[in-house]
């Protein structure tokens, strides 16, 4: 198992390496400056952001308050990857809740910013947060509750609502995890609540990979930190029929199917490494 992870993590850093020389970036990511473990945060959501301006009006301010004001009966931190921005727009949060760590002075990709996020979190369990989504009140809740329950489960997710660009809506139901399949599609697409000790035992973010032909970001964020966790030994549960996460599309893709076409080799790397 320790050879497998080994391997994975491999991987992940040739490939993180390559991602910098296709964006002009030579910093590596940041090094871990978390404070001494809290055991009273039972949740850190972390929130890759680049020049958060630019999203709609209400968009991030919405993601925000859906955390740090809709979630009863747990203590949450916001813990924000800074991946680069220049608009100032984050001065203006002053909730002593959330907590900010610059990645660099370029953009390297949300997979950079969300494990530099990663790094300062003090929390119990992670989760990750796009300037795109919010969470169903009391949803994060339930999730704590129930890896606090389960111990033996690594990590949870539920179902999410989607939104297209033009005014659709589509509900995605959590189905049961099978390792399987972890790779072959997404149980869901997003919203994966998992235990900082899959963290603190090396799972981290993938990186971003831009698709010049089609002009979009490719990311193995999710695949390459849910493969760890589970070579790690841990099994994930569905909280199906949860509503957790809604998610507004726009226009970045971060599918299977995509990584699979830009990544062939490496889509089949983790299938391997997984026995699947």
């Amino acid at each position: 198992m320790k050879n497998l992870l080994a391997s994975l993590i491999s991987i992940g850093c040739q490939l993180a390496r390559a991602t910098a020389l296709l964006l002009g970036a030579g910093a590596k990511s940041p090094p871990s400056m978390r404070p001494p473990y809290k055991t009273m945060i039972d949740l850190s959501v972390l929130l890759p952001v680049y020049n958060p301006s630019t999203y709609p009006k209400g968009w991030v301010e919405r993601a925000i308050n859906s955390v740090l004001w809709e979630q009863p009966d747990i203590e949450v931190e916001l813990c924000i990857g800074d991946d680069g921005s220049y608009d100032k727009w984050l001065d203006r949060l002053t909730d002593e809740r959330i907590h900010i760590v610059k990645v660099g002075e370029r953009p390297t990709g949300g997979s950079q910013a969300a494990n530099a996020a990663a790094g300062i979190a003090q929390g119990k369990y992670f989760i990750i947060l796009s300037c795109r989504s919010w969470y169903e009140p009391r949803s994060l809740t339930a999730m704590v509750k129930f890896l606090d329950s389960h111990p033996n489960i690594g990590f949870v997710y539920g179902d999410v609502m989607k939104y297209s660009q033009h005014g659709g809506a589509s509900y995605k139901q959590a189905r049961p995890y099978n390792k399987s399949v972890l790779l072959q599609r997404f149980p869901t697409s997003f919203g994966y609540m998992y235990r900082r000790e899959c963290w603190d035992n090396g799972a981290r973010y993938g990186c971003d990979v831009y698709a010049e032909k089609e002009g979009r970001w490719v990311t193995i964020g999710d695949h390459f930190l849910l493969a760890q966790i589970v070579l790690q030994g841990w099994d994930g549960f569905a909280m199906t029929n949860l509503m957790t996460l809604h998610y507004q599309y726009g226009g970045v893709e971060q599918s299977n199917d995509l990584l699979s076409k830009y990544k062939p080799k490496l889509m089949k790397k983790f299938n391997k490494l997984l026995g699947v």
